[in-house]
């Protein structure tokens, strides 16, 4: 590994680990391995987002709609 100073003429240009090329190469290379990705991430997110939908659902109806017999009482009791 070289060092740059103003004093020295090397420049990490000349050494092979910084010549700009690509050393990272995709792990799907031919079309079926694309489609097997994409089923697979469908495969997965369904399921995570029609879950996600529901706990939504459930959330807002409880929240909005409440337990308004334990309200109803608390009321009358005090009252």
């Amino acid at each position: 590994m070289a060092i740059v100073t103003p004093e020295s003429n090397e420049s990490p240009d000349k050494d092979p680990k910084y010549s700009g090329e690509r050393s990272a190469k995709s792990a799907i290379t031919t079309r079926e391995e694309q489609i097997e990705a994409f089923r697979n991430i469908d495969l997965v997110s369904i399921p995570i987002i029609i879950l996600l939908f529901g706990g939504i659902t459930v959330f807002l109806s409880a929240v909005t709609v409440g337990d308004w017999d334990y309200w109803m009482d608390w009321r009358d009791r005090r009252w």
